[in-house]
């Protein structure tokens, strides 16, 4: 019995056939212990960031069609903060935009660390350039974050986007401190990638 697996993110479409079905082991108890170790040493196997990486690709392949170009914001922490604390100034920063008037779409982004161990948010956001157009002379968006510096891009929408940003991601996941973490985020009003499977029985 041949498997078939079908992955449509935007304009690309994937089609994956293997000679057994795709099936999960229950795992003894055994090695459950050594699944434990293995995250409470926190190595990440080379095969789980390629993984990972592809997931966050599809994601933002799948909304790059039929949608305006994203901008990209850059946000940094000026200060040395905890990555929890990070995700709350990221919080508040999308509740001021709301209360501001800056209306987006959506958005898709990424942990960084600086050397100095300062937090980078990379983040695509839709439906704002308008004000990223304005953002030199306004700083609106920068008076919007107030934690740190704000850099502001208009991308053209390429798929290259997805793989610039992807190495942010693949670079921060091999630190400790994003432990238990998802390796990217994104609203809830994304697109997300459809998979469709199937299993074919051979003559």
């Amino acid at each position: 019995m041949a498997h078939t697996k079908i992955v449509v993110s935007g304009d690309v479409v994937e089609v994956y056939k293997y000679e057994k079905s795709i099936h999960f082991k229950i795992l003894s108890g055994r090695r459950k212990a050594i699944k434990r170790q293995h995250k409470r040493s926190f190595v990440i196997r080379p095969d789980n960031i390629r993984r990972r990486s592809k997931a966050f690709v599809r994601l933002v392949r799948a909304n790059l069609t039929g949608t305006s170009a994203p901008a990209l914001l850059t946000l940094t922490c000026a200060d040395v903060v905890g990555i929890e604390r990070g995700y709350d100034y990221l919080a508040d920063f999308w509740k001021m935009l709301r209360r501001c008037g800056v209306k987006y779409e959506k958005y898709i982004g990424v942990v960084e660390f600086q050397r100095r161990g300062a937090i980078h948010f990379h983040i695509m956001v839709w439906g704002i350039n308008q004000y990223i157009k304005n953002e030199r002379s306004s700083r609106q968006i920068q008076n919007i974050w107030q934690r740190g510096f704000v850099d502001c891009l208009q991308t053209d929408g390429s798929e290259k986007l997805a793989y610039y940003v992807a190495k942010y991601m693949r670079k921060s996941m091999s630190d400790s401190r994003l432990f238990g973490k998802d390796a990217y985020f994104a609203s809830r009003t994304v697109v997300r990638p459809m998979s469709l499977s199937s299993s074919l029985y051979r003559d």
